[in-house]
């Protein structure tokens, strides 16, 4: 009887797992510290051992064929299983594992309001992963994750490639400076609000949508600047320049230190969520895992936050 196991050249099968989840040579080749070309070489190896094509190469783009996608799911499984039992067995070996790269796709909002007050806690918890942070500007809904492992994503999905993780569904509200109310009539109302200036983002038509879909019938919301950034109309808001339509991802710490208001009672409750994205092959990794994990938990104490502040 012949126990001899029929292994593929391990570090061959160690450089498709890495490019099959980058579907870079260049980013595959900085993980493992090897040259692209290593990388090239090492999997068409593998290919050869096999007897198929793992990869479909056009040009400078690459892609898994449909038995290569099969293939990395499980040894991909499979290096998680290691990974587990390895921290299991020998939980020492854990604070002198090298550091791991998860690549973070985010929008600016979440990452100047939500994400930058978590880092240091993200680095005390998890101290084996450093965050690579990629601002998505007019993101593509079709792919929103083509150079990111995990993308926290505000907004609609119309590509079912990816894993769909409804974390927080976005609540709009009116936001401003307290300072701003005593500078004329105080804010009781619709109307009162409307007397002050209002921060457009993007397009002029946002607030007029938001006034109509909460039932107000009154003058134009045409008025004030228009801010071509999601960040700045808070920033503003916060210098007393004008009234914002903020939510709770990017209002929450402000309004929990009296530095914003809600100056009207009025919110209208999107049907807008803030999605944790990640491609199938990617769920079972290891630091990936650990990190949407992590994101799930934050989420988790912060939307207790914001109902306990709705109480």
């Amino acid at each position: 009887m012949n126990d001899k196991l029929l292994l593929p050249p391990l570090t061959a099968l160690r450089s498709f797992e890495a490019f099959g989840r980058h579907l870079n040579l260049r980013d595959t080749a900085d993980e493992l510290c090897v040259t692209q070309s290593a990388i090239s070489r090492q999997i068409k190896q593998l290919e050869n051992h096999l007897g198929v094509k793992l990869i479909s190469r056009s040009g400078r783009n690459s892609q898994l064929t449909q038995i290569g996608s099969q293939y990395l799911n499980t040894i991909g499984e499979s290096f998680n299983q290691i990974a587990q039992q390895t921290q299991l067995l020998f939980p020492s070996h854990k604070s002198q594992v090298l550091k791991t790269h998860v690549k973070l796709g985010i929008s600016p909002v979440m990452a100047e309001y939500w994400l930058l007050p978590r880092l240091t806690k993200l680095k005390d918890q998890l101290p084996n992963i450093d965050l690579e942070i990629y601002i998505n500007r007019g993101v593509n809904n079709d792919t929103p994750l083509s150079h990111v492992d995990v993308e926290l994503f505000h907004g609609p999905l119309n590509n079912d490639e990816y894993l769909c993780e409804k974390l927080f569904q976005i609540t709009d509200f009116p936001v401003c400076s307290p300072t701003l109310a005593p500078t004329k009539a105080t804010i009781t109302s619709l109307g009162d609000m409307l007397q002050h200036q209002l921060i457009h983002e993007v397009s002029p038509h946002w607030w007029p949508a938001w006034l109509k879909a909460v039932g107000f019938q009154g003058k134009s919301a045409n008025h004030g600047p228009l801010i071509d950034d999601e960040v700045l109309p808070i920033k503003l808001a916060l210098q007393g320049q004008g009234v914002a339509m903020g939510d709770y991802l990017s209002s929450y710490q402000y309004l929990k230190t009296g530095q914003l208001i809600r100056p009207v009672k009025e919110f209208l409750l999107t049907e807008e969520w803030l999605c944790l994205l990640l491609k199938p092959h990617n769920q079972n990794k290891a630091d990936i895992s650990e990190f949407c994990i992590w994101i799930r938990a934050q989420m988790d104490d912060f939307k207790k936050d914001v109902e306990a502040m709705d109480n």
